[in-house]
């Protein structure tokens, strides 16, 4: 066998690269945890291409007479960017603007020499596998206390930036400053997360109206004006699916801004029902954000106009994004601010419980080791008092909570007035020639593309009928002005509730099993075989499995569907988020099988694991008209796999930690395995009988096979970089066995055969 594998290495094939993976002068492959870590980082250099006038921008930015930096100034230049590592560099072509609402974001060093905060978004390559990010001057984020909580937030599943203290030197002025990634998709999903609507507080009404001549106006009065407006309004107009998620979670959050609007002053409450959708977890995860920031002193965060989200379609609500916090004295004994308990209907003791069990487990050498490499340190001694101090300030918050309580002060907002009537009031007197727009229902079938609305003046009420398509989405919930807008004030949109598909939910094995299905699925649970059936009747239906655990137990997925002339979805993925016919979330596994037969549905997998653990005996899918196993963020062993007959891949897997004893897959579409997005992937026997591309590793994954037995396969193997926040990729086969001697990698990717 080794004289043939011999003759196999011959014929490696090095695939062009995209011109937008970035340009490095080492091959990224072999240094794939280094540069993960923003802590590895020599310097960052910013050379800006007209420094003149950027020069010129600042300052005139620095002498205005507005206190804030205002818009007009935050004009975008073509800057190259250099990262440094000890073992190369990368060059990146990007675009920088200033960064911050206050003046405080630009400095004057010594020497004359300018240096301020700015935007970067990379056109090509990433950094730490970021394409946007911020570097700060640290003052601006209270130095190491911004980097300290981000990593505390992450560390207990909240939603918070990579930040870290890099050497910065921008057009030859150096300085030490703060690398924080901007709230993206890279950032959902470096926290396991798929990528979904991201809204923050809108800004603009509220400094760009503070007059600081006149102080007619104070900027604090129009924050019940600011509402929200999503931040990637790209996603929202890619698709009509999209649109409409984007759609009924930006109406709940408008919904919820408004509500705070009535009694804005001094008040940093928000819904947190109407957030999270009355989904008991996601309040738990909102109750022990807020708390943790009280406790350390970083509640600037929960200012309204400060604040960021993100909708998780899979748990059906907003979850929290961690901005700006100004993080003041972490490692105190003192708390710089009481919460206003009388505000917090849904605030219970567990939730400072729970939040407390989770600190209690941070080990404080592990969180000293994440800033290992930062241009601080911080000692294991160290580590452990700011986390003792948490937790007594927590202790402390906890008790006057129960005062609170036991003195019953607590209760519901005020419902005094109608929250539309409110916002009409407050926009009429601030900005009377703005206008709202109200989306009226859903696309028809006639007109799949439009969602028919109204855009109505708030001074005089006259409204228009408009067309507004899914390109326009994107625009309006980012608050822009539309294409066909007469006027000239920005939108203010009024919340539209767009029906879902209904759904119901069963629980099975005395409530191990939680399943939300669509309307027309058969799920039955036999208790003395261990089996759950599962029945999809139409090209549409689904079932989720969510929060349960599958111990002993074996699932059988059925289609009775005939046809085989079904058009496939313009989108991956439903109005809930889900590209399975079966999926899973949140799940642990356990002696468990899985049988699935899904033939002619419409499902973009067959069956998708998601942010689930643990071991599958058995699983076998037959028949899926794209791929038939799709695994995301997980952690998740298998026995025994086979796919067959999937019109495009057998297998994909992504971003997470996959063992494989034995696999076996047939008849695939376009890859047998697919391995990306971070994945570590191994597996001992693999037999492939026709499939376009054997296996495919890329986007930084490393993957590894001891037997891999092909046939009737047109490239046996291939690695490479695909998208712009990943690196390149690893393959080591032993022992293989393919009918072509065809192997493709690109330059920063490396295949091993043994």
């Amino acid at each position: 066998m080794k004289g043939s594998l011999l003759i196999v290495l011959a014929f490696f094939t090095q695939f062009a690269s995209s011109n937008n993976l970035g340009n490095c002068d080492f091959n990224t492959a072999q240094y794939l945890n280094k540069l993960r870590n923003i802590n590895e980082i020599q310097k960052i250099e910013v050379n800006i291409d007209d420094y003149r006038k950027w020069t010129v921008n600042t300052l005139e930015a620095f002498i205005s007479r507005n206190t804030s930096i205002t818009d007009k100034y935050k004009k975008k230049y073509p800057a190259t960017v250099i990262t440094h590592y000890s073992f190369g560099k990368c060059l990146h072509q990007s675009r920088v603007r200033l960064h911050g609402d206050w003046k405080d974001h630009i400095n004057f060093e010594k020497g004359g020499h300018l240096n301020q905060s700015i935007d970067v978004a990379l056109e090509d390559g990433s950094i730490a596998n970021i394409v946007k990010f911020k570097l700060l001057l640290p003052k601006t984020r209270r130095h190491e206390n911004e980097i300290i909580l981000t990593k505390i937030l992450r560390i207990v599943d909240l939603i918070a930036p990579r930040t870290s203290l890099v050497p910065v030197q921008i057009n030859g002025t150096n300085a030490e400053m703060l690398f924080q990634e901007k709230a993206s998709k890279e950032l959902l999903e470096s926290m396991y997360r798929r990528e979904g609507p991201l809204f923050e507080g809108d800004e603009r009404f509220l400094f760009n109206n503070y007059n600081i001549q006149t102080k007619e106006t104070s900027h604090l009065l129009l924050e019940s004006l600011s509402l929200a407006k999503i931040t990637n309004d790209n996603w929202a107009s890619s698709n009509l699916i999209p649109a409409q998620i984007a759609i009924n979670s930006f109406s709940i959050l408008q919904k919820v801004y408004m509500t705070y609007g009535r009694d804005y002053f001094d008040n940093y409450v928000l819904d947190w029902k109407l957030l999270s959708q009355n989904n008991e977890q996601l309040i738990k995860e909102w109750a022990m954000y807020e708390i943790l920031l009280f406790a350390t002193n970083s509640s600037h965060a929960l200012r309204p106009h400060n604040r960021k989200f993100y909708y998780n379609s899979l748990k059906g609500g907003m979850e929290p994004i961690y901005f700006d916090g100004n993080p003041r004295d972490i490692n105190t004994k003192w708390i710089r601010r009481m919460p206003q308990f009388s505000e917090y209907p849904d605030l219970k003791s567990e939730h400072f419980l729970a939040l407390e069990r989770k600190i209690r487990a941070i080990e404080p050498d592990f969180l000293s080791n994440t800033m290992e490499g930062n241009l601080f340190l911080v000692s294991e001694e160290e580590t452990k008092t700011i986390l003792e101090n948490i937790l007594l300030k927590i202790s402390r918050l906890h008790e006057s909570f129960k005062d609170y309580h036991n003195n019953k002060l607590l209760g519901n907002l005020d419902e005094k007035t109608s929250i539309h009537e409110t916002l009409l009031k407050n926009i009429r007197e601030a900005m009377p020639k703005s206008s709202i727009i109200y989306i009226n229902e859903m696309p028809s079938a006639e007109k799949p593309d439009i969602f028919p609305a109204n855009i109505c003046s708030v001074m005089d009420n006259k409204c228009i009928k408009y067309s507004l398509n899914i390109s326009e989405i994107g625009r309006m919930l980012e608050r822009k002005k539309l294409s066909k807008q007469s006027f000239d004030s920005p939108l203010f949109i009024y919340p539209a509730s767009l029906e879902k598909d209904k759904t119901k939910i069963q629980s099975f094995d005395n409530g191990l099993i939680t399943a939300q299905a669509s309307e027309g699925s058969i799920l039955s649970f036999n208790e003395e075989s261990r089996i759950l059936s599962i029945d999809l009747i139409t090209i549409n239906d689904w079932v989720l499995i969510k929060n349960s655990h599958l111990n002993g137990m074996k699932v059988i997925l059925k289609s009775g569907i005939i046809s085989k002339n079904i058009k496939s979805s313009t989108s991956r993925f439903n109005q809930f988020g889900l590209t399975g016919c079966l999926s899973f979330y949140n799940t642990s596994f356990k002696d468990t099988q899985i049988i699935a037969n899904a033939l002619n549905t419409r499902c973009e997998d067959v069956i998708n694991i998601i942010n689930s653990s643990g071991k599958i005996e058995n699983l076998k899918v037959v028949g899926a008209s794209a791929d038939g196993l799709d695994i995301d963020f997980s952690d998740l062993s298998i026995a025994s796999l086979a796919v067959y007959d999937a019109l495009n891949d057998c297998l994909d897997l992504s971003q997470g930690n996959y063992k494989i004893e034995s696999g076996v897959l047939k008849n695939c579409g376009d890859k047998a395995i697919s391995v990306g997005e971070q994945s570590l992937f191994s597996a001992k026997d693999i037999i492939i009988n026709q499939a376009n591309i054997g296996i495919a590793s890329k986007d930084s994954s490393e993957s590894s096979i001891d037997s891999l037995r092909m046939k009737k396969t047109n490239i046996c193997a291939e690695a490479f970089q695909k998208k712009q926040e990943f690196y390149g990729a690893k393959l080591k086969i032993s022992n293989l066995e393919c009918n072509v001697t065809s192997l493709n990698k690109d330059k920063n990717s490396l295949i091993q055969v043994l």
